[in-house]
């Protein structure tokens, strides 16, 4: 795709890969052979100019129809999950909450015992019933990609199974039918498996993410499920790129010199108690990144710290419309995240543990072939801009005559700050990280 330098873009891949103790060689037949499902089949243009980016489709669903209690549940996750990536690493941040609660909820199809409970708890789902799940994701995937004009959702799925093992259709066909997953059997440890694999992963991602795996699986991988969500936004009010000047931003390791980004608007701005916070609405005002800056004095994983799915609603419904200058650096993050660990630290372990772990819903393997997870990771990219938004992923004006507004706010994103992409109307976190140094990638 041709990349307008002037605009956000923000994409993600999720993985999850189970593995088999025996590996392939089991009894059993497997699903029948064909094409993959292409979901979204319909393309429309960026709305940035280029090649298409994400599909346009149809809402069957509303945003009223999104479960709450889902979206409320994937806040809790996507906080718990920064705080294990936050622990682990310093320094720039940036992952996909929804495109890994999806991942993992596919692959909780064929969960059974306290290996289903151990993964809804993690993804604070136990109290949900498993078709509650099911029609949730349904429900809020249709709302997030019904394109409008400036802002673009593609999510897409897949489940690349290894010929020859029995999985149980109730499990693919869920997928299928929940998910609008793709299946493809074939077989995993080739060269032209890896070659296919890195294939949808480009596609998916607009070429953003070039491939997933360097080399082919290994011989005990049965199964790799894989979520992909690509985001492309103009702002509502871009930023004018007259007004872009070098400024010094100052990291944890002393002051660098930031591109940052001016403009004077009325604005969702919140004065809280050791920060300031501002929402930049996208265009079309139905999604929104939120943008949260520490005083000066507080450090922001110190911040950080008290910020949980509870802080963020009250934070969420206190924002008011303010006239005021927001300065934000320009930026862009490319991360590859390992992401066992921290779901282990959360409650999930016994997923990847090979002797305990039960996804006997996904196979008809048993004995000596039992299935756990061997790796969940995730890729992501982002790059903010004067225009927008790309991550993996105009202005009207009337003339008249009137006084000029007061300014009651300045918000520059000199310093460590956190910020999340959010789907304003059914309240989902599409994307979340901080930046500590808007000069590396």
């Amino acid at each position: 795709m041709t990349m307008n330098l002037h605009k956000i873009s923000a994409l993600a891949l999720s993985a999850a890969l189970a593995a088999s103790l025996a590996g392939c060689g089991a009894n059993g037949t497997a699903p029948a052979e064909g094409e993959a499902r292409q979901s979204a089949p319909t393309v429309t243009p960026s709305p940035n100019g280029g090649e298409p980016t994400a599909p346009l489709q149809q809402a069957r669903f509303a945003p009223a129809d999104v479960d709450p209690r889902l979206v409320e549940a994937q806040t809790r996750f996507a906080f718990d999950v920064y705080r294990e990536l936050s622990a682990k690493e310093a320094g720039n941040r940036f992952f996909s909450p929804i495109s890994l609660s999806i991942a993992l909820a596919m692959t909780m199809n064929g969960a059974e015992g306290e290996t289903l409970d151990a993964m809804k708890r993690t993804l604070s789902l136990d109290s949900l019933e498993d078709d509650e799940i099911q029609a949730g994701y349904e429900a809020l995937a249709d709302v997030l990609m019904r394109g409008t004009d400036g802002i673009q959702v593609a999510l897409a799925n897949s489940l690349w199974a290894d010929e020859g093992v029995p999985f149980r259709e109730a499990f693919l066909e869920t997928n299928r039918a929940r998910y609008d997953a793709a299946v493809e059997t074939l077989d995993l440890q080739s060269a032209e498996a890896t070659a296919r694999i890195n294939g949808w992963v480009r596609e998916k991602t607009n070429g953003k993410i070039d491939k997933l795996l360097e080399e082919p699986l290994a011989e005990d991988s049965i199964l790799l499920l894989l979520n992909a969500i690509y985001f492309d936004a103009n702002w509502a009010s871009p930023f004018r790129e007259d007004r872009t000047t070098v400024r010094p931003f100052d990291g944890p390791n002393g002051d660098v010199d930031a591109s940052m980004m001016f403009q004077e608007a009325t604005l969702p701005y919140l004065d809280g108690d050791g920060f300031q916070a501002v929402r930049l609405p996208y265009a079309g005002r139905e999604a929104s990144m939120v943008v949260f800056v520490p005083d000066e004095g507080v450090a922001l994983d110190d911040w950080m710290k008290s910020m949980d799915a509870a802080q963020w609603n009250r934070h969420m419904n206190a924002f008011a419309p303010t006239h005021g200058v927001v300065g934000l650096p320009k930026f862009k993050m490319e991360q590859n995240l390992p992401l066992n660990d921290a779901l282990d630290n959360l409650g999930m372990g016994v997923a990847f543990d090979d002797k305990a772990a039960d996804f006997s819903r996904m196979t008809e393997l048993t004995g000596n072939n039992a299935v756990f997870l061997k790796q969940v990771q995730q890729k992501v990219f982002v790059d903010v801009q004067e225009q927008g938004t790309v991550a993996a992923a105009v202005t009207s004006v009337e003339a008249g005559v009137t006084s000029a507004p007061v300014v009651s706010f300045e918000l520059e994103a000199n310093r460590p700050f956190f910020f999340a992409i959010r789907d304003d109307r059914t309240g989902a976190i599409l994307f979340m990280g901080a930046v500590y140094d808007p000069t590396a990638s």
